[in-house]
């Protein structure tokens, strides 16, 4: 009897733990969702350094940059000074300007609560694509800062692009790369990572 009282409590100690640890990593990414996004950028992102403004860009770079920009601007209703870099991709080529790829990273922090994440990322996404259709993008992990993600394929100037966004209850951001610098899955992949640099928590 003895015997069998230890287990109980071992295993009542056992359960107790776990549910601790589910309420603590609850309350984290609640917290980390409710972090506003560095400003201004930061220098690194996931180890991907910033490029310089002086750094030289094409034509049909800038003005893909510029039509990004204007995209988002009008997801934020017209918001301006939010934090925005390029991040330079060491060890792969921008096939179009044999310079090294890129990821355009965009960002928005608002004074007021967005409303639900899953509904403004649809939302932000509809902009960035021009395609308001739900299945124009596809739902990706968010990672450790929580919130909603979306990932899609584009045209931009005539440029296919990737892109992959997030949005938390008071936020939202943006990357985009050519596809023939990054696909889908690998900014999928890049965003979570990046994000914990973009918006540490």
């Amino acid at each position: 009897m003895l015997a069998g009282l230890i287990v109980a409590a071992f295993a009542l100690v056992g359960a107790i733990i776990g549910l601790t640890k589910i309420v603590l990593d609850s309350v984290a990414g609640n917290s980390a969702a409710a972090a506003p996004l560095a400003v201004p950028a930061p220098a690194y992102a996931d180890g991907l350094p910033r490029l310089l403004k002086t750094a030289v860009q094409s034509d049909p770079t800038l003005a893909l940059i510029a039509q990004f920009r204007d995209r988002f601007t009008a997801a934020t209703g017209g918001a301006s000074g939010q934090p925005s870099a390029q991040y330079r991709e060491p060890g792969t080529l921008d096939l179009a300007t044999d310079k090294p790829a890129w990821v355009m990273y965009v960002g928005y922090n608002s004074d007021t609560s967005l409303g639900a994440p899953q509904t403004t990322i649809l939302k932000l996404m509809n902009s960035l694509t021009g395609n308001s259709l739900p299945s124009s993008s596809w739902s990706i992990p968010a990672g450790p800062r929580g919130g909603s993600a979306r990932c899609a394929i584009a045209k931009i100037t005539d440029i296919s692009v990737s892109i992959c966004a997030w949005a938390t209850g008071n936020t939202f951001g943006a990357l985009m790369s050519p596809t023939a610098d990054t696909s889908g899955d690998e900014l999928a992949v890049l965003l979570p990572p990046m994000r914990l640099d973009l918006q540490p928590g």
